[in-house]
């Protein structure tokens, strides 16, 4: 479960104000940055072993290859992810 400080963390990580950085390039949509497999891990919250077994096992977020070896995750392919992992107390989820 996702708790809503956590969600704030990561909104202010993605936004840039923790002192962390994501790769954006001038004129690119908000929507096209791009995070490596050690941004991403501290974006969602696990380990880069974990992130390494989700994508052998074929779980976890989206990714891409940006070469023979170079893996690469987008943010909003990170958000939406977490998105639909939200747990609402309450709602029996």
């Amino acid at each position: 479960m996702i708790q809503i400080s956590h969600a704030n963390r990561l909104s202010q990580y993605a936004q840039g104000r923790d002192n962390r950085r994501a790769r954006k390039v001038s004129g690119v949509k908000e929507d096209q940055v791009v995070f490596n497999p050690r941004e991403t891990a501290k974006y969602v919250g696990v380990s880069e072993p974990v992130l390494r077994l989700w994508r052998s096992q074929g779980k976890g977020p989206c990714y891409f290859k940006a070469g023979e070896k170079l893996i690469r995750y987008r943010r909003a392919d990170l958000d939406k992810w977490i998105e639909d992992r939200l747990q609402v107390p309450g709602r029996g989820n």
